[in-house]
């Protein structure tokens, strides 16, 4: 038998107080905040379980000239299931705008983009500035019936902050492809813009927009400016994801509507499964255990 001997006249250090910080994925605190993606919905995995108007092309606009649809058929993984299927009888785009009012670039700063693809085909990747007005009125746009064809996105109300580059496509299978954008401005109201040419026949997924310079260099880490305010906090302890965020949900840990689950956050985030938030939002779970 083991015995654990007591000595309460012999104290050795004050603990001090624990102060913390308490961080709740709610106000896209977490996707759109803490986590560094810039793209809104970049695997077509928004549902109406996570909030009532939600839909698979949600943040999502095209050109006229653009044909798409989401399907479901031959996806990167089973807990991905929706990608994107685009087709172009002529030059046309379509584009991501962001978290509120657009995505944020700083000029002189690198950004990394990724999209898994197959098909044949090119892809010049972009972001573009859009006005304070019309990002207002871009992020009204948009409904399971009105997915968001919207020409003047391009035409007349944006003009180009990166370098663009084009990205060839050329795979029968789900292939990821990379490259790199430097901002030339600064703005907080930019659009990501992948434009086709005509004869475009590919499929896209996991379309994604991350600043080169995340907390600390980690890929697919978190916003340098946020988790530094953070940091400066000198908390003795954080915790996280949440309070009401893991109270409820389905008791299946394979549900669309499942409670928070570790397990469903850690591996290749291609195949990690996007979940209802409590607070009404989704889940892409991009920020994992060890993101975290």
């Amino acid at each position: 038998m083991k015995t654990i001997t007591l000595f309460p006249q012999r104290p050795t250090k004050n603990v001090e107080d624990l102060f913390g910080i308490f961080f709740e994925d709610l106000n896209h605190a977490a996707d759109g905040g803490l986590y560094g993606e810039l793209v809104q919905n970049r695997s077509f995995e928004f549902d109406p379980i996570d909030r009532e108007e939600y839909h698979s092309l949600t943040a999502w606009r095209k050109s006229p000239e653009i044909g798409w649809n989401v399907e479901t058929a031959s996806p990167i993984h089973p807990n991905n299931p929706h990608y994107l299927h685009v087709q172009a009888d002529r030059e046309g785009f379509i584009a991501n705008e962001g978290y509120n009012a657009g995505i944020c670039l700083e000029a002189g700063k690198e950004y990394e983009f990724s999209i898994f693809a197959k098909g044949q085909g090119q892809i010049t990747v972009a972001v573009a500035e859009v006005s304070e007005a019309h990002a207002s009125k871009d992020t009204e746009r948009g409904t399971s019936e009105d997915p968001g064809e919207d020409p003047s996105i391009i035409r007349g109300a944006l003009r180009s902050v990166t370098a663009s580059a084009a990205l060839p496509i050329s795979a029968d299978n789900w292939t990821k492809y990379t490259l790199t954008l430097t901002a030339s401005e600064t703005t907080h109201t930019g659009r990501l813009v992948l434009t086709f040419p005509a004869g475009t026949d590919l499929c896209l997924d996991m379309v994604s927009l991350f600043p080169a310079d995340t907390f600390r260099g980690r890929k697919n880490g978190l916003r340098r400016d946020i988790a530094e305010a953070l940091q400066e906090l000198k908390p003795r302890f954080m915790r996280f994801p949440g309070g009401c965020l893991v109270h409820d949900g389905n008791l299946d840990k394979t549900a669309r509507d499942s409670m928070y689950r570790w397990i469903n956050t850690v591996g290749p985030v291609e195949e990690r499964p996007s979940r209802r938030n409590n607070w009404r939002y989704n889940q892409t779970l991009g920020l994992g255990y060890y993101e975290y």
